[in-house]
């Protein structure tokens, strides 16, 4: 998570013997760097990411998701540390597409209109829109890739203390819930340089799943709390 991001973790499940589980979050804003883990493998709906303009499935990848301003959301095709792409949908009321090639990307702004697909980036481009979040990827997974952001000593993720404090700290699950509960999850988006992406050339042999006739009702819109 780059800074000022807003994230509700809904739930998360798993369980190693049987090798089931589930996750679910709801990303208000921010930028965010995602490493899919076990749970992504035991369904292919298991690890969603719920936003106001649309729900990210996770199939066993890593992605980047911009979405700043709460209102515009870029989601971003990554390899992982291997060269390994997987797959990630984005499904709103118009329907669903999908992507899985390397540096793709996905673009969204409302619940009721289609995603669209803009031009492939390269991996500077990739650097420059998420490096706020590869800065902080664990590194616990070998599969996790920071496109060499992080110095070998380790990322910003060493040593981090957050406004909860430190493990060290004698807190308790109510006062971080009081903590969450009052929190602003509207505050203003941080300033930043904006990258330009151009549309995608509909001549664009790149395969995708499109389908814009289908209405799915199993995840309602998503509303920023006022």
């Amino acid at each position: 998570m780059g800074d000022d991001g807003r994230m509700v973790l809904d739930e998360m499940v798993y369980d190693p013997e049987s090798q089931e589980g589930s996750l679910s979050l709801m990303a208000f804003k921010g930028v965010y760097t995602v490493v899919s883990g076990m749970i992504s493998k035991t369904d292919p709906d298991a690890m969603v990411i719920n936003t106001p303009v649309g729900s990210i499935g996770i199939r066993g990848t890593q992605i980047g998701i911009e979405f700043i301003d709460g209102e515009n959301l870029t989601l971003m095709m990554m390899r992982e540390a291997d060269d390994y792409v997987g797959e990630v949908y984005l499904r709103n009321d118009a329907g669903v597409l999908v992507i899985n090639q390397a540096n793709q990307v996905l673009f969204s702004n409302s619940f009721s209109k289609a995603p669209v697909v803009l031009a492939s980036v390269d991996d500077s481009t990739i650097v420059r829109m998420f490096q706020s979040a590869l800065l902080y990827l664990p590194q616990t997974s070998p599969s996790a890739n920071d496109y060499n952001t992080q110095e070998p000593s380790g990322g910003k993720l060493d040593g981090l203390v957050t406004d909860s404090g430190s493990p060290d700290d004698e807190t308790t699950i109510v006062d971080d819930l009081a903590d969450i509960a009052e929190s602003d999850l509207t505050a203003p988006a941080p300033v930043v340089e904006a990258v330009v992406l151009e549309p995608l050339d509909t001549q664009d042999p790149d395969p995708l799943e499109l389908d814009l006739g289908s209405t799915f009702t199993e995840t309602p819109p998503v509303k920023t709390p006022s």
